[in-house]
């Protein structure tokens, strides 16, 4: 390693920065970030990157301290360096001596001698759950603040423990505005001497404390043990009847991009593209022969039909409700005798087909296989998607097994012609 790799104004300064660090009682100075707060100068002197950095510093260190105790894998560790060292205590302290929320931008400028990546894992992994996240944005403007600093005494928390509880048992789940609303009422003075903290931040607050004794989906508080799918079914249970802009908020707040239907399905009947009703407002067992012969007229010769094949719907019985695709979607899924619904997955819109509980189709890979080969034609995987969105049988190219199904077709298709 040449000695004049740097000149030693430009080696004075890097380690004049080095030791004022530790002399703050700092334990550790990432090599990265020393590259970067020193980059330029260490570019025009051909140290391309932290490795090089870190093998001249090696050389220095042996050359004037006659330390390589210092250096390690990727840092420099000052001589009060604890083996037990973790960056969350630099984290940690940093909340708390600002006491409000800081922004992951001000959080990585301050402790810029940490490596950023590993800061941000730090903050995203969060095994303790005591970083608490107050907002969520784009470009570094999320906020933490420590657990530390939300003023709670033992009774308060006991009475926030009493409320969810008491909520779940009632209605199964809270959002985070509910949560908040809640809060607020019954515990006015502690939202007020804590008044940096959000309605996030304030679920988080509570994940720290009560995680072990309620679960904390995304955005929903609810019951331990209730997944996303049991979730869907309280808000079903719970809204006799709702719009698929309230399911689609609901959904929102859980982070799920499509709603669970066929959850929501168990208990509501989609009325039309906009409304929800309880199962309990349409009695369909009592008519179901009816439904079913109305049906049937649909069928000729194959053993399926698209749901949007039914568009006259003169022939069914009155249930109170005017007859539509919709209507019938949740039918053909729920009550059916003879007739079973078939899909890929259920979507904002009736997709799929009504398939003949004896017609011999299982599966949605075999209603594809069948679709095609009653076409007589060889398709490629593009051309069966084409085919299948355009008679109402697929909603979008998202199918993960079709290849399978149109090798399959195309084998029948073949064999036949001989």
């Amino acid at each position: 390693m040449p000695d004049n790799l740097l000149d030693q104004d430009t080696l004075n300064s890097l380690l004049s920065d080095i030791n004022e660090l530790f002399n703050q009682g700092k334990q550790v100075y990432y090599y990265k970030s020393i590259f970067n707060k020193f980059k330029d100068i260490l570019l025009q002197n051909h140290i391309n990157d932290e490795k090089m950095l870190k093998k001249y510093l090696s050389y220095v260190y042996e050359k004037i301290y006659h330390d390589l105790n210092s250096i390690d894998d990727e840092f420099i560790r000052s001589k009060s360096f604890n083996n037990q060292y973790d960056i969350s205590n630099d984290i940690k302290e940093f909340l708390i001596e600002n006491h409000i929320p800081q922004t992951k931008e001000n959080i990585l400028k301050n402790l810029y001698y940490i490596d950023s990546d590993k800061i941000e894992q730090k903050l995203n992994i969060n095994k303790e759950k005591d970083f608490i996240l107050n907002q969520k944005k784009n470009d570094n403007q999320s906020e933490y603040f420590y657990i530390s600093t939300c003023e709670l005494t033992d009774e308060e928390l006991k009475i926030i423990s009493n409320l969810i509880r008491n909520e779940l048992d009632n209605k199964g789940y809270l959002t985070d505005e509910e949560f908040y609303n809640l809060l607020n009422q019954a515990l006015p003075n502690v939202i007020n001497r804590n008044e940096q903290i959000s309605k996030l931040g304030w679920r988080k607050v509570a994940e720290y404390y009560f995680n072990n004794y309620f679960d904390f989906n995304r955005k929903i508080i609810s019951r331990n043990g209730c997944g996303i799918k049991d979730l869907f079914i309280e808000f079903a249970k719970q809204n006799k009847s709702f719009t698929t802009t309230q399911l689609k908020d609901f959904s929102n707040e859980l982070d799920i991009r499509v709603p669970y239907y066929s959850d929501v399905f168990k208990y509501s009947i989609r009325i039309n593209a906009n409304d929800y009703v309880s199962k309990d407002c349409i009695d369909f067992y009592t008519k179901r022969d009816a439904i079913d012969s109305a049906i049937d007229l649909y069928f000729s010769n194959k053993p399926y039909i698209s749901l949007d094949y039914i568009n006259f719907f003169t022939s069914f019985p009155n249930i109170g409700y005017t007859w539509n695709t919709y209507i019938l979607e949740n039918y053909v899924y729920s009550y059916s005798k003879l007739f079973t619904l078939i899909n890929a997955s259920f979507s904002d819109k009736p997709i799929g087909a009504i398939v003949r509980k004896e017609g011999g189709i299982n599966s949605f890979s075999d209603l594809i296989v069948r679709i095609l080969s009653d076409t007589h034609k060889e398709y490629t995987e593009d051309e069966a998607f084409d085919y299948l969105i355009s008679h109402g049988y697929l909603y979008t190219k998202r199918f993960s097994n079709m290849s399978e199904c149109v090798n399959q077709s195309n084998v029948i298709v073949k064999q036949r012609r001989f």
